[in-house]
């Protein structure tokens, strides 16, 4: 059974052409296909690049560590107090 594209996935494709991404992973015509070990290797790489972006975005020492303060203000920078109490059940 083959898929109909809509007019979104067009449009997506046309815009997609002009893509880096699109480009690596389908080629430049859009018509080949992405294996799972290329999508692995590249999600894996933007991870790494991802954790690596965050790390050094905190006051690292010298050694390239950080302390156990700035460790703990890292994971609770992007927490909202007010979450639990607008939280409501359906």
């Amino acid at each position: 059974m083959t898929r109909r594209r809509g007019p979104v996935q067009d449009r997506w494709l046309q815009i997609g052409r002009r893509s880096g991404l699109l480009v690596h992973f389908f080629g430049r015509d859009g018509k080949g296909k992405c294996s799972y070990d290329k999508f692995s290797a590249f999600l894996t790489k933007l991870q790494r690049a991802v954790l690596l972006l965050e790390f050094y975005s905190h006051a690292v020492d010298a050694d390239d560590t950080i302390s156990p303060q700035v460790w703990s203000k890292s994971r609770s920078r992007g927490c909202s107090a007010a979450w639990p109490l607008t939280w409501q059940s359906g």
